[in-house]
């Protein structure tokens, strides 16, 4: 990711986990990330598994 996608997915992600709507949950593969409940990604890391929620939510299939 570049700085501003970087600076995106944080100015993104920082509301939603204080409003424990995205969550981390540390499972035998790694890391699952979970928005309103629903499981969006898997990561090796907590980085890894919120890049992944982020880019889920904001890129197209088709991109």
């Amino acid at each position: 990711m570049n700085t501003n996608e970087n600076e995106l997915m944080l100015a993104w992600s920082e509301p939603l986990v204080t409003a424990r709507r995205l969550t981390l949950h540390q499972i035998p593969e790694g890391w699952l990330a979970s928005l309103d409940s629903f499981p969006m990604s898997y990561g090796e890391t907590q980085r890894v598994a919120m890049t992944w929620t982020f880019i889920m939510c904001h890129k197209s299939a088709y991109e």
